[in-house]
């Protein structure tokens, strides 16, 4: 049950706000999780309403929940539409007010205007929300400890169907919902509803900001994620902001992203200026791009004959180098491949790991002047041994 995941001093804090006429509803991903996993996620996001509510302004209950918090001590911040953060025991919680979110003609994530109604059903304040499993709610009571579901668009059906299905239209005038639409899809292994795909071209990302770009992009696997970006903005032919254009001439799979840096790496062997173009809009440090470039360039420059041999390189096995917490040891070792050999037998080293080392200490010795550091040499060696990169 929910609440046993919950701390008693926990459920004090929302039972005294609940004797004071509030009234609780979690939404969002958490519920979405717990109805997956049955396990409760650190981040709560709740939806608050007052039994006074339709009699008292709503800016006085609101004022009771801050000046309860601060009698409790609890540091808590306000956001705009009437949300308040903050952590307890260990839990990220967020009060938002019942709101309607009407959209505007422009483009962006924050193109609407609000109307903020505590009174709100929850079928009305359910509907800004982005997918149906999304607007799933346990309306909880604390003082007793019960609760109840609210699914008001069948989310929970979609969830056991493995669908996303968007709730309304406003869906397509926002550009992170396409981006968090590849997160789900990959997070989740869940198929796109096919309305979703008849009008994914009514997706126009030219105003899309880099910084929810990335932070999608991260929550999943870069490759994953970049692949389907390209898929999907190719085949509806979705409109691009103007340094991300270049992106829908990618034909092939890019595989063995594992960081922003592979990937700009990868780029780098497609079209520079393209890598470049991307950079700009992510603001990906110069000076870092600049490191991966001279990389680049040297391998491509690598005869057979050098001591740096890529077709040696690729055929090197990873085993128990694969774990990046051993980086520290492996770094360690890899500047000790003269004592290693002498050592072999009482660090238990198989023959192919101490050639993986002895590699490992060429390539560092050989790319030392770029600057990179240790971590980013062993991640840039695994990824030209695992890509089968070819000069």
């Amino acid at each position: 049950m929910i609440f046993h995941e919950l701390p008693k001093e926990f459920i004090n804090v929302f039972s005294n706000l609940e004797n004071r006429g509030f009234q609780f509803t979690l939404v969002g991903g958490a519920v979405r999780d717990y109805l997956l996993n049955k396990k409760l996620e650190k981040d709560l996001d709740f939806e608050i309403r007052h039994n006074l509510s339709a009699q008292v302004e709503w800016n006085f209950h609101f004022l009771q929940i801050k000046n309860f918090l601060t009698e409790q001590n609890i540091a808590f911040e306000e956001l705009p539409y009437k949300i308040i953060r903050f952590e307890l025991y260990n839990f990220s919680i967020e009060l938002t007010t019942p709101r309607i979110e009407m959209f505007k003609e422009q483009l962006g994530h924050h193109n609407f205007d609000a109307l903020i109604d505590s009174n709100l059903s929850y079928a009305e304040s359910f509907k800004r929300r982005d997918f149906s499993i999304n607007a799933i709610g346990f309306e909880l009571t604390f003082t007793d400890l019960s609760y109840k579901l609210i699914d008001p668009y069948l989310g929970e059906i979609d969830l056991k169907n493995k669908i996303l299905r968007n709730i309304t239209n406003d869906f397509y005038k926002d550009p992170v919902r396409f981006l968090r639409l590849i997160r789900f899809k990959h997070l989740l292994n869940f198929s796109i509803d096919n309305e979703i795909l008849k009008n994914m071209g009514q997706f126009d990302l030219t105003e899309m900001t880099a910084h929810y770009f990335r932070i999608e992009m991260e929550k999943i696997s870069v490759s994953q994620f970049m692949n389907s970006f390209i898929f999907y903005t190719k085949k509806y032919d979705i409109k691009l902001p103007l340094l991300l254009q270049k992106l829908k001439s990618i034909n092939a799979e890019l595989a063995h992203l594992e960081s922003i840096e592979t990937l700009f790496f990868e780029l780098l062997k497609i079209d520079s200026k393209m890598a470049s173009d991307l950079a700009t809009y992510l603001s990906f440090p110069k000076k870092e791009l600049k490191i991966l470039i001279e990389i680049n360039q040297k391998l491509n420059s690598r005869s057979s004959d050098q001591v740096f041999n890529l077709d040696k390189l690729k055929n090197l096995s990873f085993d128990s180098f694969k774990n990046e917490q051993n980086v520290e040891l492996i770094k360690y070792l890899a500047t000790k491949t003269r004592e290693l050999s002498k050592l072999k037998k009482c660090l238990d080293l198989s023959d192919h790991q101490l050639k993986f080392l002895n590699e490992l200490n060429d390539f560092k010795c050989d790319l030392n002047e770029v600057g990179l550091n240790d971590r980013s040499y062993f991640k840039i060696f695994r990824f030209v041994k695992e890509s089968n990169y070819e000069s």
